[in-house]
């Protein structure tokens, strides 16, 4: 199976809300979905965009991608994967890697998931992604969400003063009850001494863990050992083509990794197996548009350690189909080869 032609096309990814963190609030923004056509007649797509938060631009994104696939001409499609480039950035190597590998699982008509790791359940736990502002609001969304099913909800908390944020950590823990785990993400928000007065102020039982939570990497063992709450890191872009000796180095024992922010759901899954059953791997979108939000899915199913992972984004992104929406807490993927029909 080779590589015939390629096509990029624009993928304007439209949110239906607001999504508020410390670092500012996450808007539209616009992406690219890659086709690969083989010549055995099987395409692979994959999708990308610009982190948010990161410097990279669409226009420079687009023209490696570019670059990439005209030297692929006529290639295999299994040379292709295995000569990827370390130069590629990770957003490109996404969205690269994920055309590639879709054609394969498409050639051996597999779900993606599967054709990742045997045996990977096609049932994805989900949080539940909570950023209201106002702590009546953050009540009402966590007792939505677990009407809804869902077992973990991740709150968005850092872009208020502390006072206002122990106050929504309280509403939230009070609304998810016994029902769900609690998780904040403070997106690096917080000062360590904010950091543990509020979680002093909101007591450590409320908590699975924070992500992110201070401004320095450095102190996140600090942050855990003052306030016994376990720390979590949402693994940055620049550490993508070392990411198992930095995740080491952090002493997180939950690491939260996109795909694009990674560089492809190969590097993802062979961390998470690399890290061992101790250290549990989160999988997040970027709140993507469908093509790049189903690979995070699939990768999510593959990988070995369960748990919830943040992949509930689809609603807030117009056009994503209702099969990439969790459903009681969950997303069930179909047995639709590859990435599936999107």
């Amino acid at each position: 199976m080779r590589l015939q032609h390629f096509s990029l096309e624009a993928d304007d990814i439209r949110l239906t809300q607001a999504v508020t963190t410390a670092v500012g609030s996450v808007g539209d923004r616009s992406g690219l979905v890659l086709t690969l056509a083989t010549s055995d007649g099987i395409s692979g797509r994959g999708a990308t965009a610009p982190v948010p938060g990161s410097s990279q631009r669409l226009d420079d994104l687009a023209a490696e991608i570019e670059e990439w696939a005209r030297e692929q001409a006529d290639q295999d499609v299994g040379e292709a994967l295995a000569s990827l480039p370390e130069t590629l950035t990770p957003a490109a190597r996404f969205a690269v890697h994920t055309a590639l590998v879709d054609a394969q699982a498409c050639a051996a008509g597999a779900p993606l998931a599967q054709f990742l790791r045997t045996g990977a359940s096609m049932t994805v736990r989900t949080n539940a992604l909570v950023s209201a502002e106002s702590p009546r609001d953050v009540y009402q969304s966590c007792v939505t969400a677990v009407s809804e099913g869902f077992t973990s909800i991740k709150l968005k908390v850092a872009a208020s003063e502390a006072g206002t944020d122990a106050t929504r950590i309280i509403a939230a823990s009070e609304a998810c009850g016994t029902h769900a785990q609690l998780r904040l993400d403070a997106n690096r928000g917080w000062t360590l001494e904010e950091a543990v007065h509020v979680i002093g102020r909101v007591g450590k039982h409320r908590l699975e863990y924070v992500e992110d939570p201070v401004s320095d990497v450095g102190d996140y063992s600090s942050f855990s050992d003052e306030t016994g709450v376990s720390a979590a890191i949402d693994v940055p872009s620049d550490w993508a083509n070392d990411l198992a000796s930095h995740i080491e180095a952090s002493k997180c024992r939950f690491v939260v990794m996109k795909p694009a922010a990674v560089g492809g759901v190969d590097r993802l899954l062979r961390t998470a197996v690399d890290l061992g059953p101790d250290i549990t791997t989160v999988v997040s979108s970027s709140i993507d548009g469908p093509i790049a939000l189903a690979a995070a899915v699939h990768v999510a199913a593959a990988v070995p350690v369960a748990t919830a992972h943040g992949v509930a984004t689809g609603p807030l992104v117009a056009g994503v189909p209702d099969a990439l929406h969790p459903v009681g807490g969950a997303i069930e993927l179909s047995n639709s080869a590859g990435v599936g029909s999107f």
